[in-house]
Order: structure tokens, then sequence, then C-alpha cells
């Protein structure tokens, strides 16, 4: 019997390859992904990461969707100041009613843990609102980081934080993040978004930031 061992696993499923990762875990090896013994695996399950897309004011970036009301409030801009050289997202109530900001559809599995991080920016002459996720119908406005926090961190400064969960489902539904209802003008920056899978892992911190494409 002849046992292939590729150095990555080609499009195909006559065989499964593994590796040893960083935990001394043996873990399935991904398709067209290569191995490498003692690394960690960094994946992240949302698509187009680096929020590009076309810069001004109500544009959406690529790949994400409108989230709540009032989303005219929101702009894309090209910021040298992001931590990883991103475009962010502009987030400010209008209206003093709703929600705003910006959602993508994800593939998730039923019972497995994921862990959630970003980074925000409250620019200066700017009171932060709370940070919701929706993160589908069964636990909707899951508060990620509360206003209080947000106002507490220096202005113009951008800070990552991160929130753990295991979802219920396995469902393909969205994942928003948005403001809450405040009064008109607050809000928030927000960039670098990535949605990590962390289940069986010992260590479940996000992992360093990695950028996804379009797809």
């Amino acid at each position: 019997v002849t046992i292939r061992l590729p150095y990555s696993r080609p499009d195909t499923t006559d065989y499964i390859a593994t590796v040893t990762d960083w935990e001394n875990r043996v873990i399935p090896v991904l398709k067209n992904e290569a191995r490498f013994t003692g690394a960690r695996r960094v994946q992240s399950l949302l698509k187009n990461s680096d929020l590009k897309g076309t810069t001004g004011l109500g544009n959406l970036p690529t790949s994400w969707g409108i989230c709540g009301v009032d989303y005219n409030s929101n702009r894309i801009v090209s910021d040298v100041s992001s931590p990883v050289s991103n475009y962010s997202v502009s987030i400010r109530e209008t209206s003093g009613g709703g929600y705003q900001g910006i959602q993508q559809n994800v593939s998730w599995e039923a019972g497995k843990k994921y862990v959630l991080s970003f980074y925000v920016r409250v620019p200066s002459g700017v009171t932060a609102s709370n940070l919701t996720g929706f993160f589908n119908m069964i636990y909707p406005d899951t508060t990620l980081v509360p206003a209080a926090t947000l106002n507490a961190q220096p202005k113009d400064v951008w800070v990552r934080y991160s929130r753990s969960f295991i979802y219920p489902t396995t469902t393909t539904n969205i994942l928003c993040l948005a403001n809450e209802n405040t009064p008109v003008g607050n809000g928030f920056d927000i960039t670098a978004p990535q949605l990590e899978m962390v289940e069986g892992q010992s260590n479940q911190n996000p992992s360093e930031y990695v950028s996804t494409g379009v797809t």
C-alpha cells in the first residue's frame, strides 16, 4: 500500500494529509495549504478584511453589506494611521435612532468556538457608542465593546479588542458590526476585522492580523 504524503494538499479528496501544529495537535491539512510542522494556522473566515472599496461617503467595502439604518453616515477612508495600513469604516449616528454598520455572511459550524477581533479608534470630538455584533437571529444585538470602554481609551489611537463565543447552529448567517442607538454624532472608526475558529486550541487568543482578499 502506498500512502502519499504531499507537502501540500491539492484539490482532491482521495486522501487526507495531516500535520502537527504549534500545540502538538495532529490536524488535517486544508486544500492547497503548505505544511509546516510546529506552525500555527492563522485563517480569517472573513472576506476583504482590509475593507477595500470605493473611497467616499456612503460607499461600502467590497464583499460587505449594509447592516441597519442610516448607512449614509458611513464612509470608507484610506487611513495610513491604521495599525495594518488598511482602509477603515467610520460609523456615526445620524438620526438618533436605530443602528448602522457593515455585515457579511459567514458559514458557521454548530458548537464551535470562534474569536472575533478588530481595531477601534475614537476620533477627537466624537463620543463613542456601544460596538455591537449581530451573530444570528438567536443571539442578536450582543455588545462587543461597551461605550464606556471605548471612551476611556486615548483619542485618535487604534486599540485592538476581541470577543470569543460558541455558535449554536450550522448555518450561513450574518456577522454585523454596528453601533447602538445613540445620540446623533456618536460612533467610532473600525478596521482589520478578523474571525477565527479556535475550537480545540489551548491558546484561544486572537492571532496576529492576516489580510484576506476579495472573493
